[in-house]
């Protein structure tokens, strides 16, 4: 995935990793994802289907941020705005005062 540079703003992509278990021979590679805000994992035998499942949650990232930005760009605003807004509440709702990056 593309980044600016800038390891704050980058995103986390998803791939296949190796995996290895005795118990489960046959499946070779794992892609860590979150789902509900749970950790998940998918074990897959082969390499080509470890890759299309980590591209379709690369895909869904992609997806939700774009329609989450568009739903802003209605408004007038843009992430940034949102965090800017949203960030000060989350701050005195939680007692934590931290400082901007």
């Amino acid at each position: 995935m593309a980044t600016s540079g800038n390891n704050e703003n980058r995103m986390r992509a998803f791939r296949a990793r190796p995996y290895h278990d005795k118990q489960r021979s046959h499946l070779k590679f794992v892609v860590n994802f979150r789902q509900n805000g749970k950790r998940a994992r998918s074990f897959f035998e082969t390499k080509k289907a470890a890759d299309s499942f980590a591209q379709l949650k690369n895909n869904e990232l992609l997806i939700g941020e774009t329609a989450g930005a568009k739903q802003l760009a209605a408004f007038g605003k843009t992430i940034a705005d949102a965090i800017e807004f949203y960030l000060p509440h989350l701050q005195a709702s939680t007692g934590h005062a931290r400082s901007a990056r």
